[in-house]
């Protein structure tokens, strides 16, 4: 018997293919959107408090007058012709590249040796010593500053013990010496960090091959290790190269008029209203610090460049190391790099007990009254308060922000959009935090947010946010994504699922992002400087004391923030310690 099939029956099979397949382009089209409304605070916050900044610099840097007009802009280059012909603004320009040049080779000299042996240690040795290189990271750069002004002075510390030894005293203080100093203190743990990541991942099992085939310790050295090295060691120096261009703080507070840096002449020309000149050297300085920024991820393979968040043991530890001189020479580098970044960190307790109205060193007699000045006096209690405020706050914005976005880039698998919005998160990073003051005091002006917290907290947001998103990116890219799906097989909601096991998973590198993003926030001068009103967070209170006179009051709330700081670290290392012997959760 045969059995006629008609047209509507035959059509009627490929009906739950078309549904399946519409089906699949909405939870496509869904689970852009979704990513769309995640990323889209973080976009909004870029754009109203660092492309609409930058924009606004932008305008005013070809405005001859230097005013921003968004419906009737004046463009011209007589600002940047000036920055090119004027003999002084070159002279600063080439002043800039030579300090950060100077700071660059420094950094290098006494960074590589110090990577070398940490990166050779076995891991829970060189933990301590890391530890010991990270402190001055957590102390307020104006502490530092401070404390470097008095070991620098012309009797202070240094000169003291070259003058016993007989050599005499040096003019170490407000010049180009200075400034190099107090540079090269501030970037040598970047220098260190970023050398150890990428010399603890060479197998020095080649070297030891070099050896046995009767290669000399040095020979195998320069020959098999070193080549290893180079790239680790050049995108190290182009960062610091980069981040050393745009210093402002360390210039400003150790330098004197003869070494005005490109950050210090954009400051002092915003004081003096003129806008044009000094939106026209951010521009230049912007543009110098991208095309260092470009050769330096062209160089790491397009690798987002900074401080690591984790470091890799490779096998570079299983060789010992041997009494070479070169290995012993190596020691007394480390050793002078302690000395050279605990030293403005340790100064500060003497300084604070002494009974005179100065700060000396060493100091007269003992007195704790500057202390209990710190907890009566009506200015420092309430900076106190608002820098904590504005610190919580800005941590907890950028980890919610970051934890957002990274949860976003390790769904996408188009690498090119995936590099784009890595660029975007992390431009702060190369853009001037003078030139990104600036432009934030002129925006924050026409939203009338100068001087109150939500405008601080806005702007520390966005140069926190990079350093709080790289820890959280690099902790859920080493996610198991088979914990998810086995939770989803169970029934749990991709959003629970993420809750309850993605971040719970990882929430010791969260915390661990809120606390870089709160440090950054409560450490910035430059952006906070502009932003604050008749209220003064404490590192411009200090700053604003730095500039026109130390008082003893100053040393002691600075002892206070250094103890506070070691506390914190030798607590977290008894916890770490305690949660590794219990075992991993």
């Amino acid at each position: 018997m045969s059995t006629s099939v008609t047209p509507a029956a035959r059509l009627a099979p490929a009906e739950p293919e078309h549904e399946a397949a519409a089906a699949g382009t909405r939870s496509r089209w869904v689970s852009a959107s979704v990513g769309v409304a995640v990323v889209l605070p973080l976009l909004a916050l870029y754009g109203i408090f660092l492309f609409w900044p930058l924009v606004d610099i932008l305008l005013r840097s070809f405005d001859p007058l230097g005013e921003v007009s968004y419906t009737h802009p004046n463009f011209g280059f007589t600002n940047f012709t000036q920055i090119g012909t004027d003999s002084l603004l070159r002279i600063i320009e080439l002043r800039t590249l030579r300090l950060a040049l100077y700071t660059t080779l420094i950094t290098t000299v006494l960074g590589f040796p110090v990577a070398y042996l940490l990166s050779r240690m076995q891991p829970r040795r060189a933990s301590l010593l890391l530890l010991g290189i990270l402190v001055p990271f957590f102390v307020p750069t104006v502490v530092r500053l401070f404390s470097l002004t008095v070991l620098l002075s012309p009797d202070g510390v240094v000169n003291s013990f070259t003058d016993a030894i007989g050599l005499g005293k040096f003019p170490l203080l407000f010049n180009t010496t200075a400034t190099v100093i107090g540079m090269t203190v501030y970037q040598l743990p970047v220098m260190i960090l970023i050398l150890y990541a990428g010399l603890s991942r060479i197998d020095t099992n080649l070297t030891l091959a070099a050896h046995t085939l009767g290669a000399s310790p040095t020979r195998a050295f320069f020959t098999v290790y070193l080549p290893q090295a180079r790239p680790t060691v050049i995108s190290g120096m182009l960062f610091t190269m980069v981040l050393s261009l745009s210093f402002f703080l360390v210039p400003s507070v150790l330098g004197g008029p003869r070494d005005q840096t490109m950050s210090v002449f954009i400051q002092q020309q915003i004081e003096l209203f003129q806008w044009g000149q000094a939106s026209a050297m951010g521009i230049v300085l912007l543009i110098i610090t991208m095309i260092g920024y470009g050769l330096t991820l062209r160089l790491t393979g397009g690798a987002t460049v900074g401080v690591p968040t984790t470091v890799a043991k490779g096998t570079s530890n299983r060789e010992p190391l041997r009494g070479t001189p070169a290995v012993w020479s190596s020691r007394v580098v480390l050793v002078i790099v302690f000395v050279l970044l605990l030293a403005p960190v340790l100064v500060v307790f003497p300084l604070s007990i002494g009974t005179g109205q100065q700060v000396v060193f060493p100091p007269r007699g003992f007195t704790l009254t500057w202390f209990s000045q710190v907890f009566t006096a009506g200015v420092w209690i309430p900076a106190f308060t608002k820098s904590v405020i504005v610190g919580i706050s800005t941590a907890v914005l950028s980890v919610a922000l970051a934890l957002s976005l990274a949860r976003t880039v390790q769904r996408i698998r188009n690498r090119a959009v995936r590099a784009i919005i890595l660029a975007i998160a992390f431009a702060p990073v190369i853009t001037p935090h003078i030139l990104l003051a600036i432009g934030l005091y002129d925006v924050e002006i026409r939203l009338h947010l100068i001087g109150s917290n939500v405008g601080l907290i806005m702007a520390h947001t966005v140069i926190a946010f990079p350093l709080a998103f790289s820890i959280i990116n690099s902790a859920l890219a080493q996610s198991d994504i088979t914990l998810e799906q086995a939770a989803w097989t169970m029934g749990s909601s991709r959003t629970r699922t993420f809750w309850l096991v993605v971040v719970r998973s990882k929430l010791g590198s969260i915390v661990s992002a809120g606390v870089a993003a709160f440090m950054v926030s409560w450490d910035d001068v430059v952006i906070a400087q502009f932003q604050n009103g008749l209220s003064k967070t404490l590192p411009v209170v200090i700053y604003s004391y730095l500039d026109s006179g130390v008082v003893p009051a100053v040393p002691a709330i600075s002892s206070m923030l250094v103890l506070l700081v070691i506390v914190g670290l030798v607590v977290s290392l008894v916890v770490g310690r305690v949660g590794a012997r219990r075992g991993p959760a």
